[in-house]
């Protein structure tokens, strides 16, 4: 784009130089016949230069927002990481589990069963049945899903970090344009360009401890915090009631915000600039049951499997 902007302002500065000279140069002379022939020249190529700016502007802009659009699709396999469980009572249990599953810890410090007995009440296990092989087996279980999940959410994280984003690098440099130019190029850096470069950026500041964690060597407590702290910027969540359930809807807003620019900006290439923009729709439903009889459904279905 740029070439073909420049091209356009050196031919139209030169053809109206030379258009302006043929009114003060006699008809008759060599030199008002060159002046005529290099004021067509230029005229030819200055037109011809500013009908190729505009194919080369639709080519950069469709180019941009194809890859861009990759990136958002791998930015929207991103999984929201949902537990039935505060964050916190889940930490609880993962820190304890360790200690108390590493040998060589648990003969300096000793076994602790507070996190789980706390977990299993929550649950609806009763005091009496804290200790029995099946609220064991239970909790055990449940960890072992719980950490199957943040090892789900870590893959995602990691598959995002590798998206490849220099096509999309080599378009925006190659954005120059005609009218408005500074506006729009702030507009497509601010809107687009930076949002998805910072949110790879943040992922990536993560990206080790995951890699960890993926090879059982790393910590699922700390990689709880750590992917709270990127989701709250990359998730919007809607909550509604239907009866006794409690729905709630996880929305990829920052991919949302860039999809809206991103169809703000392709609307530059087409006839009326309609901007048509995408339906946002969750990348997440979750339901939970939240009537007062949750608690004494929960202690019948635990009591059941002792």
């Amino acid at each position: 784009m740029r070439v073909n902007k420049i091209t356009s302002l050196i031919t139209a500065i030169t053809s109206v130089l030379f258009a302006a000279l043929c009114f003060f140069i006699p008809k008759d002379t060599v030199y008002y016949d060159i002046s005529l022939a290099i004021f067509g020249s230029d005229l030819i190529a200055f037109v011809l230069s500013f009908i190729e700016y505009f194919s080369v502007r639709r080519e950069v802009i469709e180019e941009f927002y194809v890859a861009s659009l990759k990136a958002l699709s791998s930015l929207k396999k991103i999984e929201y990481m949902h537990f039935d469980i505060q964050d916190e009572m889940l930490k609880n249990c993962l820190v304890e589990k360790s200690k108390n599953d590493n040998e060589s810890i648990a003969m300096v410090l000793g076994k602790s069963h507070e996190a789980r007995k706390a977990f299993l009440r929550f649950k609806g296990f009763s005091d009496s049945n804290l200790e029995k092989d099946n609220a064991i087996d239970y909790y055990n279980r449940a960890i072992d899903e719980y950490k199957e999940n943040i090892r789900s959410v870590a893959k995602s994280y990691l598959e995002f970090s590798k998206t490849d984003l220099s096509i999309m690098t080599y378009y925006y440099g190659k954005m120059d344009f005609f009218f408005a130019n500074k506006t729009i190029r702030n507009f497509v850096y601010i809107d687009i360009y930076s949002k998805i470069w910072n949110t790879r950026s943040d992922v990536m500041s993560v990206a080790f401890d995951y890699e960890l964690l993926l090879d059982n060597k790393g910590n699922s407590a700390v990689c709880i915090d750590k992917t709270r702290s990127i989701e709250r910027q990359l998730f919007r969540i809607e909550e509604s009631t239907v009866g006794e359930y409690k729905c709630l809807s996880v929305y990829c807003d920052t991919a949302d915000q860039i999809s809206d620019s991103l169809e703000k900006l392709i609307s530059y290439t087409r006839k009326g600039r309609k901007t048509e923009y995408q339906k946002h729709i969750p990348v997440k439903g979750i339901m939970t049951l939240q009537s007062e009889s949750q608690t004494e459904r929960l202690k019948i279905r635990n009591r059941s499997m002792i």
